[in-house]
């Protein structure tokens, strides 16, 4: 067909020529002849305006890629969508095409319209730790944001990628970089609890007491959420224990409220203070007894919590429990020995 001087530029139905339909496909010998005919590497198909190097990317085709370069084809051109052949293969976590498309120079800083992504975000997003560190070799930018004001890092962070983070920090990320809402990046590690990104946060010197712009702090944060190994690891990297808001309420007292039996445990274990108390005169026993906690009221009781103490108006936890409806918290309360 070729030879009868057949137009090599022609397109089907589907808006593409033979160039685009062999290089999907893979067939690098028919490319290598197409190519030979002058066929033009960089036309594009009418519905998406991908480029046969975009459509051999797309599927993998590494010979065909390497033809298609050899021959000049723009590396950085762009789809209708503004992705490169470099974003398709840093999405897919394709290490060797990136590598070689790298070589050609692609443009690392090239970001697509609508979300403002890069091919460092799209490698990131998809967790392909390979693809990231060779694009921050080929000078990436590190603290690039995408079109809701997130950097990379902050991506990493929030969806527990550790090795992923270490790659970004060990190639200069600010460790304690906030994001749009002016919450610290470990917290974003911490409330979602990813304690070994928070951890490898702190290894980097994350502030473990930072705190967000309404002044909540990492811990606090975390013992909200019921993530007691990242709770963990914040007291072991020294947060604050023993830190009250303005009405007394400490993070034990947070714990117990909420129902965290476990968490509830690990600030016991680290020498959380049992019978503190509330400005309204309510302890963490009281606390978990009026919402019906019956583990977490357990293991106060099995840590020595004060069945005594009464509030402003007098009541005590059993008071509370009863006038709450807690009946099993009640003869709990009532077993331990409460004298009402």
């Amino acid at each position: 067909m070729l030879e009868k001087g057949s137009d090599a530029n022609e397109k089907d139905p589907n808006g593409k020529t033979a160039l685009m339909l062999a290089a999907e496909k893979g067939h690098t010998a028919i490319v290598q002849a197409l190519l030979n005919k002058r066929a033009d590497a960089n036309e594009k198909e009418n519905k998406q305006g991908k480029t046969a190097l975009m459509l051999a990317v797309a599927n993998g085709h590494t010979a065909v890629v390497q033809a298609l370069l050899h021959k000049g084809t723009n590396v950085n051109e762009k789809d209708t969508k503004g992705w490169t052949a470099l974003m398709v293969a840093a999405e897919r976590g394709d290490t060797p095409l990136v590598q070689i498309l790298l070589d050609k120079r692609a443009d690392v800083h090239i970001k697509e319209p609508k979300q403002g992504l890069t091919a460092l975000f799209l490698a990131a997003g998809n967790d392909h730790t390979a693809v990231v560190q060779a694009l921050l070799d080929k000078g990436a930018r590190i603290d690039e944001k995408d079109s809701t004001g997130a950097t990379v890092l902050i991506v990493a962070a929030e969806k527990g990628q550790t090795i992923i983070v270490r790659a970004l920090l060990d190639g200069g990320a600010d460790v304690n970089m906030r994001d749009e809402h002016d919450t610290p990046l470990v917290m974003l590690a911490a409330e979602r609890g990813h304690a070994d990104t928070v951890q490898a946060l702190l290894d980097k010197g994350a502030d473990v007491r930072a705190k967000d712009k309404n002044g909540t702090t990492v811990l606090t944060r975390a013992v909200e959420r019921g993530h007691t190994d990242t709770v963990k690891v914040l007291l072991d990297r020294g947060a604050d224990l023993h830190e009250k808001d303005q009405t007394g309420f400490t993070v034990l007292m947070m714990a117990a409220v909420n129902g965290q039996a476990a968490t509830v445990q690990a600030l016991l274990d680290r020498g959380a203070e049992i019978n503190a108390q509330h400005n309204n005169g309510w302890t963490v026993l009281m606390l978990a007894a009026n919402k019906g906690h019956t583990a977490v009221v357990r293991t106060l009781l099995t840590r020595g919590a004060n069945l005594q103490v009464k509030d402003r108006n007098g009541a005590t936890a059993l008071t509370l429990a009863t006038q709450a409806g807690h009946s099993a918290v009640a003869q709990l309360l009532r077993q331990a020995g409460t004298n009402e």
